[in-house]
């Protein structure tokens, strides 16, 4: 997985692309198979870039804007 953090002020920004892919832990058996079989379920995180951008308020509070970018 790639990863990226930036610090500028009292702003963070936060890239990553899950390079891995997914790697679901399901309990069920009919999950295991069709994460199996269907390999678009574990690939597609890959084509993702997900980016978020935190910044700090008054009195501590933080507010995070994020969102998923096909790359």
């Amino acid at each position: 997985m790639a990863n990226v953090i930036e610090k500028e002020n009292d702003a963070t920004k936060i890239t990553v692309v899950p390079s891995g892919g997914w790697r679901p832990k399901p309990a069920k058996l009919s999950l295991r198979f069709l994460y199996k079989v269907a390999k678009i379920f574990k690939n597609w995180p890959k084509t993702y870039q997900w980016t978020a951008m935190i910044s700090k308020k008054k009195n501590m509070e933080f507010h995070m804007i994020s969102s998923w970018k096909r790359i």
